[in-house]
């Protein structure tokens, strides 16, 4: 839409409206680990709202309650309806929830924890992403636009250690500098378990996510340490 006066568009609506609404979700919404304080924070912007003076800024049409959560709701339903799921795989909540948040964040560098109880759809959600993003030869031609997806797992444990993390962490970094046309990943499934080794490696982590070099991704059953969670993006989700 073109701009008019006051940076809006012809519906009177700031291009950066829903963008600001997408970012406070990734960064503050999707980290609250239930639905009481995802309301509650979606109220404290609607005020945040209705102390804008009307019909100047082109933010008051978020003023209407639900309107911020359709915009985060209908963002996740465009993006993951260009999926193709196994027969069987039911695109729920939970699903659709992992997969928008975990993919903005691999296609953007920005590491990330998806935390859930086990049957959270958080290692279907990594299988769903890998089947899908195969470059040119993705079943759908949406995805062909972007580079393939390469995971580097490590599978985490109380005798994990931090040589062995950042042993694969380097070796998902080397394959990115040889790849073309790829995404690569490294993967810590169940990274929550490594809290409980004696030697701490998941400090080694505190360098890794600032500024990593591929997308870090962590699976868990329990949230980690601030030291390390307000380093990434955190998704947690709510109880059904």
């Amino acid at each position: 839409h073109k701009l008019g006066a006051g940076g809006k568009n012809a519906e009177g609506r700031h291009p950066m409206s829903v963008p600001i609404v997408l970012g406070i979700a990734h960064v503050f919404y999707f980290r609250l680990p239930s639905s009481e304080l995802r309301s509650e924070l979606m109220s404290k912007l609607r005020l945040e709202t209705s102390s804008l003076d009307e019909g100047t800024t082109g933010f008051e049409w978020l003023k209407p309650v639900g309107v911020m959560e359709k915009i985060v709701l209908s963002t996740q339903k465009g993006l993951c309806s260009k999926l193709v799921l196994e027969e069987g795989v039911a695109l729920n909540a939970a699903l659709m929830e992992n997969l928008y948040v975990t993919l903005v964040c691999i296609c953007n560098n920005v590491p990330v924890f998806v935390v859930g109880k086990p049957g959270s759809s958080k290692t279907l959600t990594m299988q769903v992403l890998a089947s899908n993003l195969q470059g040119a030869q993705s079943p759908s031609p949406f995805w062909r636009k972007l580079p393939a997806l390469y995971i580097f797992s490590y599978q985490c444990s109380p005798l994990s250690t931090a040589v062995g993390i950042k042993h694969q962490y380097e070796i998902a970094c080397n394959y990115q500098k040889k790849a073309f046309r790829t995404m690569t990943v490294l993967l810590l499934d169940e990274v929550g378990l490594a809290e409980h080794s004696p030697d701490m490696p998941l400090k080694v982590l505190h360098g890794i996510l600032v500024r990593p070099k591929v997308a870090v991704v962590g699976l868990s059953n329990w949230t980690l340490d601030a030291a390390k969670m307000n380093r990434a993006i955190c998704l947690q989700r709510p109880s059904p």
